[in-house]
């Protein structure tokens, strides 16, 4: 029995190293693990987001009138 097993081993083990060496060919840059991609952002991350806050924060601020006048304004 064990002179039917090591050839086995030994026939899957080449086996594996075969299609393991085609596999790696096959991708670019010859790596085993795939591109990652980046994970979901949040807003505020998103410095698209965060300048558009910013942006929208100073046009109120321009819009609008003082509620109550400021001490140099009082004659």
């Amino acid at each position: 029995m064990v002179r039917l097993a090591i050839p086995v081993l030994f026939f899957a083990a080449a086996v594996y190293v075969a299609f393991w060496l085609v596999d790696r060919r096959a991708r670019p840059g010859g790596t085993t693990t795939p591109p990652t991609r980046p994970g979901p952002m949040g807003p505020d991350d998103d410095p698209a987001f965060l300048d558009g806050l910013d942006w929208d924060l100073r046009r109120r601020r321009r819009t609008q009138e003082p509620d109550e006048p400021r001490d140099n304004d009082q004659a």
